[in-house]
């Protein structure tokens, strides 16, 4: 697995989710095309026409 994710993961279990750069152009991206995201992502959650895949 990637540094970068297991660094994540950890974060998440410490309870410091965190919304990051890329995050945000994403999910900008989806609001700019009018459609909704569909993620595993739970830092997401919070935004409106946001999908959580299980």
């Amino acid at each position: 697995m990637h540094k970068r994710l297991k660094n994540k993961e950890r974060a998440a279990k410490q309870g410091k989710d965190r919304f990051s750069l890329l995050d945000s152009i994403i999910a900008a991206t989806a609001a700019s095309l009018d459609q909704r995201l569909l993620t595993r992502d739970r830092d997401l959650e919070v935004l409106d026409d946001v999908i959580i895949m299980e």
